[in-house]
């Protein structure tokens, strides 16, 4: 079995969070569902290989190796309303500010450049300007709430 995701880190019975979380409620609850965004990104590791693979009947365990994992990785930012009837488009941060792939071509979405390829405060506030602002602007002129889990 294997586990992912972040739920050991939150001490859900912390009164400040508990606080939080119901300032929030009470702000969503404003809202139309369709009026409440929110974002995450993920990390895809474009060249990594599985972990375990079949042989064929000629093949021998001795002369089949394996080789070092590849951690090249880029983040990829997601964002939806509440009721996914807007889907806002998705968004790539690499760790390149030209990558080759895209020189003199037109990238389908947007692409950011932080040295780890990972999603820092300032990445954050680039697509939220650059991307979402537009998009949601585009779509509609009512106050939208966002939701960011884990703004550091």
């Amino acid at each position: 079995m294997h586990l992912f995701g972040e739920g050991v880190e939150v001490d859900k019975n912390d009164p400040v969070l508990l606080q939080q979380l119901d300032n929030l409620y009470s702000v969503i609850k404003m809202c139309r569902p369709e009026n409440v965004y929110n974002m995450d990104e993920t990390g895809l590791f474009f060249r990594l290989l599985p972990r375990c693979s079949l042989l064929m009947p000629t093949e021998s365990l001795v002369t089949t190796r394996g080789k070092k994992k590849s951690k090249e990785r880029v983040t990829l930012v997601v964002c939806s309303n509440a009721t996914e009837s807007h889907k806002i488009l998705c968004s790539m941060i690499g760790k390149a500010a030209r990558p080759a792939c895209i020189v003199g071509r037109t990238w389908p979405i947007p692409y950011f450049c932080q040295k780890n390829a990972w999603m820092d405060v300032s990445i954050c506030w680039k697509w939220f300007i650059e991307v979402f602002y537009h998009e949601v602007k585009r779509k509609t002129g009512f106050p939208v709430s966002f939701i960011k889990r884990q703004c550091t």
